[in-house]
C-alpha cells in the first residue's frame, strides 16, 4: 500500500480487512488453452483484501464498492508456495488483526483454481495478475 493510500485508510475508522489466497502468476499472460494454465502459475501466497466501508455506502460512492477496494498495493505474502506443494481446496485461512482473529475458514471454491485462470485468461488482452 503506497503511503499515500495509508494515510487516507486509516483515517477511516470503519476498515475492514480479510484473507485472501491469491495466485501468483509466471508473467503476464494473453489468452492460453487449458493444458497451459498449470505452466503459467508461479505460485500462492496470502493477500490482505482491504476495505474501506465507509466507501460502499452507496450515498458515498454512487453506488460503486470500487473505490472501497481500489488501493493500489494490497499487502502480500510473506512467503510463495509452489504449486505442487499447496492444495487450496483442502486448506483454511486464518486472518489476525492485532492477534485477534478475525477469519477463520476453509478455502471453499466454486470453481478449481485452472478453471479460474483459464477463463480470466481468455477474456484478456494480457493480465499480470488475474486472481485474489
Amino acid at each position: 500500500m503506497s503511503l499515500q493510500h495509508a494515510k487516507l485508510f486509516t483515517l477511516y475508522t470503519c476498515r475492514y480487512t480479510q484473507g485472501e489466497l491469491t495466485i501468483i502468476l509466471r508473467g503476464p499472460i494473453k489468452p492460453i488453452s487449458k493444458a497451459e494454465v498449470w505452466s503459467s502459475i508461479l505460485g500462492y501466497t496470502i493477500g490482505n483484501d482491504l476495505t474501506a466501508r465507509l466507501f460502499q455506502d452507496p450515498k458515498k460512492s454512487a453506488g460503486q464498492f470500487t473505490s472501497a477496494k481500489a488501493f493500489d498495493n494490497a499487502p502480500l505474502g510473506p512467503r510463495l508456495v509452489h504449486p505442487s506443494k499447496f492444495t487450496p481446496a483442502v486448506s483454511t485461512m486464518t486472518t489476525r488483526v492485532n492477534g485477534e482473529i478475525t477469519q477463520n475458514s476453509q478455502l471453499d471454491f466454486i470453481f478449481p483454481v485452472d478453471d479460474l485462470v483459464h477463463f480470466l485468461a481468455q477474456g484478456a488482452s494480457e493480465i499480470e495478475m488475474c486472481c485474489r
